[in-house]
């Protein structure tokens, strides 16, 4: 059916963003992208002219020609300008060149050029003449060139100037302070402006379609659907045709229909200019008078910058309801993606016609429907957000991504569970809003609006910004079914401007089928509530986490370990203690009502190397020379590899939990699974068994039928198990979803009697007692109680210990006293007690059975209550050089990839193999994996230790732990009854690099925060705080 759309908004002007044709009538190609990544494509003048018209003046045209043709540079483009080594000044203009030839064909066409993101402030310029201004960085916006379509080539100016500070410039002649409302080149702790993304060419007929907005409503079962397409037509011509067509996923027609469109149609509303000046209402004004002046101040800034349609064409607004039977509905598990065509014709002559991906998904929140008004539905299930937080990063182009970046990034995504993004802090592009509808990612598309009017920080920019900003964001993202949440702002103070009120007003006429957020949701003081999902930032992940009034999204959560610089500078284990934190706040968030979701803080590493020669600006928080806020990615580096947290994150958000405990393995193998996908029943979930020798088990589809959100058991009957484990792999759409190891192992108290197990020859003296076996030499200190291990033949330790130390740092030895030296059974045993500086002191039994050094320490704390301990060991020294150390252990999952540094065992080596051939360079790309790399230059000043990511990580709750020195001896820790935890750190002693090995008790984290689980303070025993054996050995 057909009837007159509604496209009347009267809070704010609807940005005009015509849909780019796929066809043209008499046209072999509609559009042409002007933005290649190439040389001899674009030019770059990298420095002011005194005389340019100013930005606010009436008349904006200049003669380019008049600057000298030697300061023309080559420039790729889109990239951040400081990538290509440009240290671009705030609020001065920058210039662009490029020659486009416009099509022959395009001559009785309108032309268009469609800019996808310029940060911050853009002017255009076609031959010197003036074309627009456009504000912020993020958004799509057009330029109508159709005055130039009969030149055969045309010289395009674009003028860039990045908005921050008071630095004086053409935009800020008086050296105010004045800021992008997107505050990014702040936030990215250097100036990012520049091109962005994509510049294309497009055309459209003298008649075509100005706006397509494409809905779909689907009935009380689910099963059939209305596909809703409002539409905007601008032509002169009267009576033309709408053609529209749905074509299912082989590319099958479904159902068509053909209109005409005559005067009924006709539209003759258009928005009030005078309206853009923002006109709060009186009590808001009366309350928040002091942001009302401020809003009254940055408005003299305000430019306008709406694109008119054509002054010739009549506007018609027609609206197509077409019923379609058994759709395939669009999830993020079944991302099922019908094409719309939809045409104009004139007669028999088609003029144009635009395709669109469409899915078909009804989004019911705030109780539609006869829903819980405290959860999201899709399609009828309600869905748990297992989400990121994401920028664009490039290691090559800054704030600019290519499409293999982007599609690399959110496929990294879905391989590690995660279902959802949010856009932080600026709408995402088109092409990544594609992917996301193509792989099934749940997308909260936020506006170009951070840390305004809250945090420390005060709004320097005009209030429409946040608005034009947030309604060109919604006009082209809102056909993208992967957009299910609207963003306002992020982190700011709701009631400092009257701009996110406008905001709020605005979409809920706009667009009323998305829920909105904002946060700071505590700062909003007026009505109604300007959202339908409550923000929460950093709550503690193992609180209260729900709420039975309203959705919670947690959209920052267990925030990645990043500015713990201390503890990441020292080793990689704080790493892992947090994918204990997600995986607590996860199944804390999904068993809690009223708990949406979540969006872990952050999905990517907000990392950039900036070229020597250019400057980290605005922040600082690290001393390296890499520039950003920190590894803060949940998944992966700036060099897009996945990190260590991307398993974590994957083993957190499985949907697929398998209970270990309940489950048995022998004649018939017994599985217990949870089910935590949204809309996925196990049956559609392949499944791999093998047992312990590889030979298989079972390959294929599971069998039980356990719906979304419900628990239920796998039988295999008469597997007949040979061993005592198995290994179980899930996959689902050929993903990789979760593995587990599953054993039946009684284990064994390791705890037994010490007794001789080789015979040694004792030389004692005044000083010393030395301890000589085949394979090595000990020695005890009779004054200090240290022993040292000597390698047989040699003089020199190679080990030396133990020392205490508490929280990394060695504790002082007060006074050492009783040291007693004795034969016991046989046996080597001395005793001593030490006294420290900060606790009571200790008492230390160490017993040599001819081959382990068994090592008693007991914590004696009278007087002084150790509190907030994060770790208490002993440290070794090591004077001969390592070369890897290996280790069996009891981590947080019983599998992990095999070269994690969280994995139960392994072997990591000092330095990379080949580290001499291909080292670790600056900015460039490694051909390693992440935990090869021997350079952070983010964190360290200093990179000349050249240690792997994998050798400098403390492996915790080890059953042994081995040192592998060069010349192929070993020393060898094994814990008695502790959950130890084991680290070979360097330290620089009179300008050398010394190993020390450290032997500890406890992983507590507390610098982690950020509402994260940091375990536990340590409960330190009295009696046998500590205790393991070492042996020195030769091979």
């Amino acid at each position: 059916m057909i009837r007159k759309a509604d496209f009347i908004n009267k809070v704010w002007q609807t940005p005009l963003l015509p849909p780019i044709p796929a066809q043209l009538e008499g046209n072999s190609c509609s559009n042409l992208c002007l933005t290649n990544r190439i040389k001899n494509e674009w030019q770059f003048l990298f420095e002011e002219i005194k005389d340019i018209p100013s930005p606010f003046a009436k008349s904006q045209d200049y003669d380019f020609n008049t600057v000298d043709e030697i300061k023309w540079e080559e420039i790729i483009v889109p990239s951040s300008l400081i990538m290509q080594g440009y240290d671009i000044q705030n609020n001065v203009e920058y210039y662009y060149r490029r020659k486009i030839t416009i099509p022959k064909e395009y001559a009785q066409n309108r032309v268009f050029l469609r800019f996808e993101g310029v940060y911050s402030n853009a002017r255009i310029w076609v031959n010197n003449q003036y074309i627009r201004t456009h504000v912020g960085g993020f958004t799509s916006w057009d330029c109508d060139i159709t005055a130039f379509a009969q030149e055969e080539e045309v010289t395009l100016i674009v003028g860039v100037a990045d908005i921050e500070g008071d630095h004086p410039g053409v935009w800020n002649p008086n050296g105010q302070v004045i800021s992008d409302s997107a505050w990014a080149s702040y936030y990215a702790h250097h100036n990012i402006g520049g091109i962005l993304r994509d510049i294309t060419l497009y055309a459209l007929p003298k008649n075509y379609i100005a706006k397509a907005h494409i809905d779909t409503i689907l009935d009380d079962t689910y099963n059939d659907a209305v596909l809703k397409i409002d539409l905007q037509l601008h032509t002169n011509n009267e009576p033309i045709q709408i053609k529209a067509e749905l074509l299912d996923e082989h590319n099958q027609l479904m159902v068509s229909e053909i209109h005409s469109i005559d005067l009924s149609y006709l539209d003759t509303w258009t928005f009030p200019k005078d309206q853009l000046i923002m006109r709060p209402d009186e009590n808001w004004k009366a309350e928040n008078q002091e942001a009302y002046e401020n809003d009254r101040k940055f408005e003299a800034r305000y430019i306008d910058q709406y694109l008119d349609k054509p002054y010739e064409c009549n506007t018609y607004s027609v609206c197509l309801e077409m019923d379609v039977e058994g759709v395939k509905l669009w999830d993020a598990e079944h991302p099922h993606l019908y094409k719309v065509k939809i045409s104009l014709w004139d007669g028999h002559v088609m003029l144009q016609e635009n395709h669109h991906k469409v899915g078909f998904r009804q989004i019911c929140y705030g109780g539609m429907r006869h829903t819980d008004a405290n959860k999201v539905y899709i399609n009828g299930h309600e869905i748990k957000l297992r989400g990121v937080c994401r920028h664009d990063v490039s290691h090559l182009y800054g704030r600019s991504l290519t499409k293999e970046d982007i599609r690399n990034e959110i496929l990294a995504y879905k391989k590690n569970n995660i279902n959802h993004i949010r856009t932080s802090h600026y709408p995402a592009s088109q092409y990544l809003l594609d992917v996301c509808d193509e792989l099934g990612i749940y997308v909260e598309q936020e506006n170009s609006a951070c840390f305004k009017g809250d945090n420390g920080y005060d709004i320097y920019n005009p209030p429409q910004d946040f608005v034009n900003s947030f309604a060109e964001m919604i006009e082209s993202s809102r056909n993208h079914p992967s957009v299910i949440i609207w963003s306002l702002a992020n982190e700011s103070g709701f009631e400092r401007t009257y701009a996110f009120r406008t905001e709020y007003d605005y979409v809920k006429i706009e667009d009323p089928t998305r829920p909105v957020i904002f946060s700071y949701p505590y700062t909003v003081k007026s009505n109604p509530v300007p959202y339908d999902l409550y923000s929460q930032h950093y709550a503690s992940v193992t609180g209260l986490l729900g709420n039975d009034k309203m959705p919670i999204l947690h959209d920052e959560f267990a925030h990645v370990a990043c500015y713990n610089l201390e503890d990441l500078i020292r080793d990689n284990s704080c790493r892992e203690a947090w994918g204990e934190s997600i995986k607590k706040g996860w199944e804390n968030i999904f068993k809690t009502d009223g708990a949406l979701g979540c969006a872990i803080w952050g999905g990517i590493d907000d990392v950039f190397y900036i070229p020597e020669g250019t400057s980290e600006s605005h922040q600082h928080h690290s001393k390296g020379k890499a520039a950003g806020y920190g590894e803060w990615g949940a998944v992966l580096d700036a060099y897009k590899r996945e990190k260590p947290e991307a398993y974590l994150t994957k083993k957190a958000f499985s949907p697929i939990r398998l209970d270990a405990d309940r489950s048995t393995l022998g004649k018939d193998i017994i599985l217990y699974l949870r089910n935590w996908f949204d809309h996925t029943s196990l049956k559609e979930v392949k499944m791999i068994c093998t047992d312990e020798k590889g030979d298989l088990l079972y390959d294929g589809f599971i069998q039980e039928d356990i719906p979304p959100h419900q628990d239920g058991v796998i039988k295999l009957l008469g597997a007949n198990v040979q061993g005592n484990s198995i290994n179980v792999s899930f996959y689902y759409n050929d993903l990789l979803i979760d593995a587990y190891h599953l054993t039946q192992v009684v284990l064994v108290d390791s705890l037994t009697e010490i007794s001789l197990k080789q015979s040694f020859e004792i030389v004692e003296n005044r000083d010393k007692v030395s301890i000589n076996t085949p394979s090595a030499s000990l020695y005890f200190d009779k004054h200090t109680g240290k022993a040292s291990y000597c390698k047989s033949g040699q003089m020199d330790p190679a080990v030396t210990g133990p020392y205490l130390y508490m929280n990394e740092q060695e504790v002082a030895v007060v006074q050492t006293e009783e040291v007693i030296y004795q034969i016991e059974n046989g046996l080597a045993v001395m005793t001593l007690r030490e006294r420290y500086d900060n606790l009571s002191g200790a008492y230390i039994k160490m017993i040599f059975d001819g081959v382990d050094l068994h090592t008693f320490i007991s914590i004696l704390d009278d007087d002084t209550k150790l509190e907030q301990v994060e770790q208490l060991g002993v440290r070794y020294r090591l004077l001969d050089k390592v070369e890897a150390i290996s280790w069996h252990r009891k981590g947080l999952y019983c599998t992990y990839p095999e070269h994690h540094i969280g994995r139960n065992e392994g072997t990591a080596y000092l330095r990379r193999c080949n580290s001499d051939m291909l080292k670790d360079e600056y900015g460039v790309k490694p051909e390693w994996c992440w935990e090869q790399d021997m350079a952070n230059y983010f964190l360290f000043e200093d990179n000349s230790k050249g240690i792997t990511n994998d050798f400098r990580t403390r492996r915790n709750h080890i059953q042994d732990y081995t040192v592998h020195f060069v010349d192929g001896s070993n020393l060898c820790v094994t814990p008695i009854n502790s959950h130890l935890g084991a680290f070979v750190e360097y330290d620089t002693i009179n300008e050398k690099l010394i190993p020390h090995l450290q032997i500890a008790l406890g992983d507590y984290y507390p610098k982690l925060a950020w509402g994260n689980y940091c375990g536990e303070p340590l409960d330190i025993p009295q009696e046998n705080t500590l205790d393991f054996k070492l042996v020195l050995c030769n091979l």
